[in-house]
């Protein structure tokens, strides 16, 4: 199962969630006015 989630789902215990309790994988979406986890994606090679 995969799941999507814009910006207001973007949160480390929706992910969590999602992967030990529903087995699932996820897309979130991730706005710039979530600075820091923003600024960690944006610098990913």
């Amino acid at each position: 199962m995969t799941v999507t989630a814009d910006a207001l789902h973007t949160h480390r215990d929706h992910a969590r969630y999602l992967v030990e309790t529903k087995k699932a994988h996820y897309a979130f979406t991730v706005k710039k006015n979530q600075k820091g986890l923003h600024e960690q994606l944006r610098i990913l090679p």
